[in-house]
């Protein structure tokens, strides 16, 4: 079976008479590729055009070994990054009530964290350009059920890689911050805050914490590539960095 990609090349060279295939089908097309070349085990993906769906579909399995496919309205996968978004639209909203000003310094709202060279703000620390370090070796990978506040211990001795808006750095610790500040502020845990501001409201169902372990036949098992298949990845507790990339959702929720 030629993949999109063999087809398009031996169109352009003349040993292919007919076109590739066009719009929704070539995107159809590359997507069960990526499955069926076992580039990934599975993928959900929804399109909206104009605040409408306008493709969705589910490829491969959520589960290899019991054979469950991937659904994009039920499986639940890490939203990784994309938790970042659903922080956010929490953050906005304390923003907006006056709870949190986002040019105020961190430490209004979290004074315990340890004193760096130079003050950073709520709005750098959302922009990434407050000078806080990224994870360092295995770190993404942490399997330890720790809080958000005690969390901090991994990387709060650690000076900034620059001074405040004078760099960029890309990471989820800024965001395990911002959750904490946001815990403080509200009284609630970062998690119930996020569920009452932006998933109830937003009626997504099917967005929550992971929870390590859990039974959960909705929740896709998580593998990782290597030379002639797949594996099942080691097992890691993202709850403390919810905000930066702990969530599950649907790729229906997510749009």
């Amino acid at each position: 079976m030629a993949s999109t990609w063999d087809r398009l090349v031996k169109w352009v060279k003349g040993d292919l008479e007919e076109a590739p295939l066009q719009g929704l089908e070539a995107a159809d097309k590359i997507l069960a590729d990526l499955v069926h070349f076992n580039k990934v085990p599975g993928l959900a993906i929804t399109f909206l055009k104009d605040g409408e769906f306008f493709f969705q579909n589910g490829y491969g399995y959520a589960d290899m070994a019991q054979v469950i496919p991937m659904d994009p309205k039920q499986t639940l996968s890490r939203a990784a990054s994309a938790s970042k978004p659903i922080a956010a639209l929490a953050l906005g909203k304390m923003m907006q009530s006056s709870e949190i000003d986002p040019d105020a310094s961190f430490y209004t709202y979290v004074p315990y964290f340890p004193k760096k060279k130079h003050d950073f703000t709520i709005r750098q620390l959302a922009r990434h350009t407050a000078g806080i370090r990224s994870y360092r070796g295995k770190e993404y990978a942490l399997n330890r059920p720790l809080s958000i506040k005690d969390s901090l211990d991994i990387f709060k001795e650690d000076d900034l890689l620059f001074e405040p808006d004078s760099g960029y750095n890309y990471n989820s610790f800024d965001w395990v911050m911002l959750s904490l500040a946001m815990q403080e502020v509200s009284g609630i845990p970062f998690e119930a805050l996020v569920e009452k501001e932006v998933l109830k409201p937003l009626n997504l169902r099917n967005t929550r914490p992971e929870i390590p372990k859990e039974k959960d036949d909705r929740v896709a098992k998580f593998y990782t590539r290597y030379a002639v298949g797949f594996k099942l990845a080691s097992t890691v507790d993202n709850r403390y960095k919810l905000a930066g990339g702990g969530f599950l959702t649907t790729s229906d929720d997510l749009a």
